[in-house]
């Protein structure tokens, strides 16, 4: 082994970029802690409304607050049993609100085909995510489907079957391969307003329009099942 002299200008460029990526790497840490608090801090807020399979589903926020951004919402339990999701949406440092169900066992059988939910929109694009492992550990991708095109008459109930064929698999938004979604170890699911749809391209009806930076949102749930 032969020890290859450094030229003290080299020797100060690498230590500057191994100062600069530690930095990077302590502060992602630090974000991500902060994210999982956020989160641990919503699973504290849970409302308890509908079924799934026989099993009570306790529903929680999760907004682009885990990432540094503004949105803030409210959730509720309706007179008819059913959720209402409201909020603000702020595209400054996020651009999304949500929420989601408990992780559980859900035990969903491996016959079922898709999942057929009830709700109200206010006329901007929303998506039904599921996932197969706790938000918290997020081992794994988590699963998402846009709503038809009919769901965007906004204050009309209407009732879809989203085909878990139809579901993408995804990390932070963006498309992976994850192979086939395996709906025996779903165990959880949610709604999802965001500026990116299923696709991980620009939601196409997210919000105004024109330069509007926040914007109020609604939305209800009122029924979900596997089918």
């Amino acid at each position: 082994f032969k020890a290859v002299p450094c030229k003290k200008g080299a020797l100060v460029l690498c230590s500057a970029f191994g100062i600069c990526v530690l930095a990077g790497g302590i502060y992602f840490a630090y974000l991500y802690q902060r994210g999982m608090a956020y989160v641990r801090d919503m699973q504290k807020e849970k409302v308890s409304a509908l079924q799934l399979n026989g099993k009570k589903l306790e529903w929680y926020r999760i907004n682009d607050v885990v990432m540094g951004g503004r949105s803030s919402s409210e959730l509720s339990l309706e007179g008819d049993g059913s959720v209402l999701f409201t909020g603000t949406i702020s595209i400054i440092g996020g651009g999304f609100a949500s929420f989601t169900s408990q992780d559980q066992n859900l035990e969903l059988p491996p016959s079922i085909t898709g999942i057929r939910v009830k709700v109200i929109t206010d006329g901007q694009l929303y998506k039904l995510t599921a996932r197969s492992d706790d938000v918290l550990k997020m081992t794994e991708a988590s699963w998402a489907c846009d709503l038809p095109e009919e769901s965007l008459e906004a204050g009309k109930e209407a009732t879809f079957i989203l085909p878990l064929s139809k579901f993408i698999a995804s990390r932070r938004g963006q498309p992976v391969n994850a192979g086939k979604l395996n709906a025996t170890m779903l165990r959880s699911f949610g709604i999802n307003l965001s500026y990116l749809d299923m696709h991980g391209k620009a939601n196409p009806h997210f919000g105004p329009g024109g330069d509007a930076t926040s914007w109020p949102f609604k939305f209800r749930l009122l029924e979900i099942a596997a089918v």
